[in-house]
């Protein structure tokens, strides 16, 4: 699916249905400045979360919650191991993103839905799928 806006993003985590998925856990894959961030706010609007997402590429993980959701952020970005706890089973309710996937050896075991995002213009941006 092409996006060229970012408000397109809401119609197309609404199509994702995650609600009725969890727990599940996300794999973002794309280059710096594609949008995966972008998205993550915009999953935490579709799941009724108001806190504002930030790249977790420092602290490693950010964790936002309502009294119904509870969102795990994850950046591998500047790892050289995977933590532990990504190793560990998703708590009923929870959403797991990790942002960098691809850097770990067989992260298709990790993961339940790969989400590529592609930079094809300033503003336009592929989202590709794949579920595993």
């Amino acid at each position: 699916m092409i996006i060229a806006q970012p408000n397109e993003l809401a119609g197309f985590i609404s199509g994702l249905k995650l609600k009725q998925r969890l727990p599940l856990v996300i794999g973002l894959i794309g280059d710096l400045g594609a949008g995966k961030t972008t998205l993550v706010k915009y999953i935490l609007a579709d799941l009724g979360i108001s806190q504002v997402a930030t790249s977790p590429t420092y602290n490693i993980q950010n964790i936002y919650q309502n009294d119904q959701y509870q969102v795990e952020h994850w950046d591998l970005y500047r790892l050289k191991h995977l933590p532990e706890e990504l190793a560990e089973p998703v708590l009923l309710n929870t959403l797991r993103i990790v942002e960098w996937i691809n850097l770990v050896p067989n992260y298709q075991d990790l993961i339940d839905l790969e989400i590529r995002i592609e930079i094809l213009s300033e503003t336009k941006r592929q989202f590709t799928l794949v579920e595993y």
